[in-house]
């Protein structure tokens, strides 16, 4: 197994692909599913080579898997071939523990040396007690939604391999319409390359053309119009997403996450900062509608909008009240 280089999980991860050294316990969690594929890919490209990869490259369903199964795929020897890989899916045991613990608490003390074991989870428990043994010789990888800068460089290396040359303003309105899903941008990435094809250069006009607007972009003009006094904007771009189905369980904490950046941004360009992008750790065209919003409103508002959409998230999630309802008198509240 390869000893921890001390280097950031995503860097050491990185360097064990680029050398081949990659047999060893892994442990792939967070957000961003697109990234988090792409490197379980690359696994799987680094063994299609491998005698008899049928035998040798297994793909395991945690939430069904018995004692025997694990047992069974862990420890029997490769096949015609010198190293195996087992990819074991949503197993929830770094969250609750679904089987013996013995059998995971000596797989992650003593891992075959011929092995390279990927545990893809949907979530993990920093208390968890499997966890904390499988980090004493594991490698533990969290993939979270790039920041803005790197989702840009991403976006203008993509379509660069694609033949495309793209401005930053164009960059900064896919990410805006798209969202902070590289699954999601990549689609819309796609059909640009389509849409562009034989021009060489994908504009800002062309991204207001392909791409439409993400759910996030929309409410945040939601909450434009409620700051601005004008109910009806708002209402009506509320209906819109009614007709979409888009769900009232994502609307809410999206009005509560952009509040809160708002009060963010309040709070620290009332302080020192010099840099607000960077300080929120979003695109400066995000932080720009930020501060703009944040004149309009006095703290003790925003905080006190933050505390309706709490309440509303609550309503929906626990209390078991019409969702719709409870969307509807929440904006009648904010404004």
């Amino acid at each position: 197994m390869p000893k921890s280089s001390g280097k950031a999980p995503l860097t050491e991860l990185r360097e064990r692909l680029k050398n081949g050294n990659l047999c060893g316990l892994y442990l792939f969690t967070g957000d961003e599913i697109f990234n988090k594929e792409f490197y379980i890919s690359r696994f799987k490209a680094a063994f299609k080579d491998v005698p008899m990869a049928e035998f040798n490259v297994c793909t395991l369903d945690g939430s069904e898997l018995s004692e025997d199964a694990l047992i069974g795929a862990v420890e029997s020897y490769p096949v015609m071939a010198d190293n195996k890989l087992v990819i074991i899916k949503n197993s929830g045991i770094f969250k609750t523990a679904a089987y013996d613990k013995e059998v995971w608490t000596e797989l992650f003390k003593n891992p075959p040396d011929y092995a390279a074991i990927i545990f893809d989870e949907a979530e993990t428990d920093g208390r968890n007690a499997l966890l904390k043994k499988f980090n004493e010789n594991g490698l533990a990888v969290t993939f979270d939604y790039l920041d803005s800068a790197t989702m840009a460089d991403w976006i203008a290396g993509y379509l660069s391999k694609r033949g495309f040359s793209v401005r930053r303003d164009a960059v900064n309105e896919l990410m805006s319409r798209a969202g902070v899903s590289m699954a999601d941008v990549h689609n819309e990435m796609e059909k640009l390359v389509d849409y562009c094809a034989g021009r060489g250069e994908i504009t800002a006009d062309d991204v207001r053309s392909v791409v439409p607007r993400s759910l996030n972009d929309r409410i945040f003009d939601m909450i434009d119009g409620i700051t601005a006094g004008n109910r009806d904007a708002a209402f009506a771009i509320l209906a819109d997403l009614k007709q979409l189905r888009e769900e009232p369980a994502k609307i809410v904490p999206l009005l509560g996450n952009n509040i809160t950046g708002i009060l963010k941004a309040k709070i620290l360009l009332g302080g020192e900062s010099t840099n607000l992008a960077a300080d929120l750790g979003v695109a400066p065209f995000i932080a720009k509608k930020y501060a703009a919003q944040s004149k309009r409103l006095s703290k003790e508002r925003l905080k006190n909008m933050l505390s309706l959409c709490l309440e509303a998230d609550k309503a929906i999630k626990l209390d078991g009240k019409d969702k719709w309802v409870v969307l509807e008198t929440l904006m009648t509240r904010l404004s």
